[in-house]
């Protein structure tokens, strides 16, 4: 199994810290990523569900509800990425099922970790 983190993916922790900044850059950051994908326009997309979950983030975070915020984000990403790696590889569903768990890691528990370790920390 490969596991692909990147930085930015942790670096959504920050979001219920700072805020749409961290939103905006993230997003930028992605597109200019993403220009160079092998999965070619539809990757470019890609922008679009990551920063929904975003704002979904800082919006529950801000309500107390970061957990779920983070929870959510990683649904939204996670099926994101199955559908587009079905739609442009062709791969069958069935198989890209383990994309959950992956994404789990990267989206789900160390950003969260780095949000309450950060918030701990800093506040």
């Amino acid at each position: 199994m490969i596991l692909n983190i990147r930085v930015s993916d942790i670096l959504r922790g920050l979001i219920p810290i700072y805020g749409y900044p961290i939103i905006v850059g993230i997003a930028i950051g992605q597109f200019i990523v993403n220009i160079f994908s092998p999965l070619g326009f539809l990757d470019l997309l890609s922008v679009i569900p990551a920063t929904i979950g975003g704002i979904i983030i800082l919006l529950l975070a801000k309500r107390g509800y970061a957990l779920l915020g983070f929870l959510i984000h990683w649904i939204i990403l996670s099926t994101w990425l199955v559908f587009l790696l079905h739609t442009v590889l062709n791969i069958p569903y069935i198989l890209l099922l383990s994309i959950y768990p992956q994404v789990f890691i990267s989206d789900f528990i160390l950003p969260y970790i780095l949000y309450r370790e950060w918030r701990a920390r800093f506040k």
